[in-house]
């Protein structure tokens, strides 16, 4: 079981939030048995300054009830949301993708037919790995995509 300070759990915790931000909810972590950290508030509750005069805003703490706005934010973030998957997926596809090759040598000057056939690194089960993994990533892009535009066409119909 890793302590609370150890690089695994911090590790657990920075893939929890960030599921928690893309996908809008939180991953389970995965432990043995034992008591969980208390849960610490990293930030303390400061009053947040009043904003000058001269700023265009409704002096509204709270999120604007003006639907249009509330439309717009939800597209933007399903869009953002968007965005970093497919950031994901051509992570994973350009693992699969070999480099286009700039000359007729590898390094050191060796020729490309002298090279071994073990240096093609990925094995098979791990090219089906990534390509799954990638083509997961790339729907899941396309549906939060799906999501916004789903939402901009009731926007439009009223």
């Amino acid at each position: 079981s890793a302590s609370p300070g150890s690089a695994s759990s911090a590790i657990s915790k920075a893939i929890q939030d960030a599921s928690l931000r893309l996908f809008g909810f939180k991953v389970a972590p995965v432990r043995g048995q034992g008591h969980s950290p208390p849960i610490y508030h990293p930030f303390p509750a400061y009053p947040t300054p009043s904003s000058p005069g001269g700023l265009i805003g409704d002096g509204k703490s709270s999120p604007s009830a003006d639907e249009d706005v509330r439309t717009k934010d939800a597209m933007t973030e399903y869009a953002e949301r968007s965005d970093c998957v497919y950031g994901f997926a051509e992570v994973k596809y350009k693992q699969l993708v070999p480099m286009a090759p700039s000359m007729d040598h590898g390094l050191g000057g060796v020729g490309v037919d002298q090279l071994s056939q073990d240096e093609d690194g990925l094995t098979i089960e791990a090219v089906v790995a990534l390509s799954e993994e990638a083509l997961v990533l790339y729907v899941k892009s396309l549906t939060l995509l799906a999501r916004a535009m789903d939402l901009a066409s009731v926007w439009w119909s009223k």
